[in-house]
């Protein structure tokens, strides 16, 4: 079952009684000016590298297409803190694509992929204190945008979205925040030269890290047999309705890669081993901290490091000191939740 259990969200006292019920009419609608803080969130991100010598990375969909329907709600129903539950992954998306806007508020980290399920739905996220993050966290989300979004429906809603605020934010979407596209960022800050890659994440069969399931999933639609992995998980080869057990119901990802279902079984040699390693451009490690060790165990200590790309998809930001260790490294790093400036 896909939902929450009614914890009391603070984020709703953020906004005006008026706009969290569900039958409003239709009062104004939004006016909003271009954010141009919001363009080339590529070039931002490099910029943040070399300011701090790691790069951000953010949540991605899987989903290559925003779905739209016609709007018969203002908000979402489902509101994050209060109870709800769902059984299908249809069903749960339908009551965002009947709905202009969705609540959806911080974590344990920023950047959650309820974001992305409302945006990729077709409907406007309202995230409060957006606003107070820093650069490096949801780097590629239209954060200038959903900020006067935000504001305007604080102070003046319930205003509706015109369609050039809905055009944008689809087309902003589908150039940014699918899996594909966070998967072209990376190759292109790693500079990829167009080598075979290996990605390894040790734990994909039994422990769903978000962050690294969305990288691998973009990189095998971009690189196909370019990139080698062990054997992918049925979950994300199948399209069995199953999903018992899976996090989150399996919900964004299921069958994601099922276009590669006969091709699913490993294809590198296991062990592997330091010659194994030389065999490619680059390793990259979905789960750094939890994939390193054993990788390293593996490889041996003279592999190079220079060819290692790191992910890290924690909640959490990293201490100032793990940071600068990793900006140091001769590893690239990939931080999701990244305090830096």
């Amino acid at each position: 079952m896909r939902g929450e259990q009614g914890i009391a969200n603070p984020h709703l006292a953020q906004l005006p009684r008026q706009l969290v019920r569900h039958d409003l009419p239709q009062v104004g609608k939004l006016r909003l000016s271009a954010s141009h803080s919001d363009l080339a969130p590529v070039a931002r991100a490099h910029e943040l590298h070399a300011s701090a010598g790691v790069f951000p990375i953010s949540f991605s969909s899987p989903r290559e297409i925003v779905e739209t329907t016609s709007k018969t709600k203002f908000l979402s129903s489902t509101i994050p803190g209060e109870p709800y539950s769902y059984e299908d992954e249809d069903a749960y998306l339908d009551e965002y694509r009947r709905s202009s806007f969705a609540l959806s508020t911080k974590k344990a980290g920023w950047d959650c992929f309820r974001h992305l399920e409302v945006v990729f739905s077709g409907a406007i996220p309202l995230i409060p204190g957006l606003e107070s993050t820093p650069p490096g966290v949801m780097f590629a989300y239209p954060k200038g945008f959903l900020v006067q979004v935000f504001e305007a429906q604080a102070t003046s809603g319930p205003l509706y979205p015109p369609e050039d605020a809905i055009a944008y934010l689809k087309t902003y979407a589908e150039s940014h925040l699918t899996a594909t596209a966070m998967a072209r960022y990376l190759l292109e800050s790693i500079s990829y030269e167009g080598g075979d890659i290996l990605f390894l994440d040790f734990d994909l069969h039994f422990w769903t890290d978000y962050q690294s399931i969305f990288t691998l999933i973009g990189l095998k639609r971009l690189l196909g047999p370019k990139l080698h992995t062990g054997p992918l998980p049925q979950y994300l080869t199948s399209l069995d309705s199953s999903t018992s057990g899976l996090y989150g119901l399996g919900f964004g990802y299921r069958g994601a890669l099922h276009e590669h279902a006969n091709t699913s079984g490993s294809d590198v040699a296991w062990p592997i081993t330091p010659d194994i390693v030389d065999g490619f451009e680059r390793v990259i490690l979905g789960q750094f901290f939890r994939d390193f060790p054993r990788f390293r165990a593996l490889a041996g200590d003279l592999v190079d490091l220079s060819r290692v790309v790191g992910v890290v998809g924690d909640d959490y930001p990293e201490s100032r000191g793990t940071l600068k260790r990793m900006a140091e490294s001769d590893i690239t790093f990939f931080v999701r939740e990244l305090y830096a400036t």
